[in-house]
């Protein structure tokens, strides 16, 4: 018995219903893998959380800062970026290392929990994944996509007064004060940098590969943040003022790097 074909009607019904389906679903699963990100993340900043506090037990209880800028003590706290000679009181990855997996001191290559997963998906970090490119050099560094925001009272003419109260100190905080958090940076001669954006992960200068630059106010959709209890706590971007950030406005709670840079939390 000859079987009938389908009819063309037949056929842009069933692409159509297909199409519409697809049309459903995509945004949900695009959701559940951002959502899935960011649980990752938080997982993240909870082992590095273990590890600066194990170092401090390490360190006759005191946690080290983030760094200067290279051998300008006047550069303060590029809280992203660590240099290749730290000061001794400073967070290097050597010290780190035997804390935290995923760093091939040999290669001198980074990977696993030291990158926010969200950054990795949508920005090309190749650029920083090897670190010490010019090896002994007082510049070579690595952008982490995290700032490191502990020691805020060593460099306190570096931090506005809301973060002075907000960011710990040398001395391990508690639920209130925030040691780690996702990258929220605005760089002096470009762009934003961000880990979950609205658009997608954005890098400060798209000279440098990035995929996506936001030159602001900045779109992003929030940041984990990591306290001294080591609890992980997501701060919605609706909690925000881009506009004051983009203003750099004095009452918000951010801390310089860099000759100027600007970093938020």
């Amino acid at each position: 018995m000859r079987r009938r074909a389908f009819t063309l009607i037949e056929l842009l019904v069933v692409v159509s219903i297909i199409a519409l389906l697809a049309a459903l679903l995509l945004p949900s699963l695009r959701q559940a893998k951002i959502a899935a990100r960011r649980v990752v993340c938080m997982s993240n900043l909870h082992q590095w959380g273990v590890a600066l506090l194990s170092t401090s037990a390490d360190n006759v209880g005191k946690l080290r800062q983030s760094t200067r800028g290279g051998s300008n003590p006047n550069m303060r706290n590029a809280a992203n970026v660590w240099y290749a000679n730290p000061y001794s009181d400073e967070w290097s990855i050597p010290l780190l290392a035997s804390y935290l997996p995923g760093v091939d001191l040999n290669a001198k290559v980074i990977g696993g929990v030291w990158r926010c997963p969200s950054a990795s998906a949508d920005c090309n970090l190749t650029t920083y994944d090897t670190y010490w490119l010019n090896v002994g050099a007082t510049y070579g560094y690595v952008n982490l996509r995290y700032n490191i925001l502990t020691g805020v009272d060593q460099w306190s003419a570096a931090a506005s007064a809301t973060a002075q109260r907000e960011l710990v100190g040398t001395r391990p905080g508690g639920a209130a004060q925030i040691m780690m958090s996702d990258i929220l940076y605005k760089w002096t001669y470009g762009g934003w940098s961000y880990n979950d954006g609205k658009v997608a992960a954005s890098g400060h200068y798209s000279a440098m590969g990035f995929a996506y630059t936001d030159y602001g106010p900045p779109q992003f959709e929030g940041v984990n943040r990591l306290y001294g209890d080591l609890s992980v706590k997501w701060k919605d971007g609706a909690e925000y003022d881009p506009a004051a950030m983009q203003a750099l406005n004095v009452g918000l709670g951010w801390v310089r790097g860099g000759a100027s840079d600007t970093y938020f939390y």
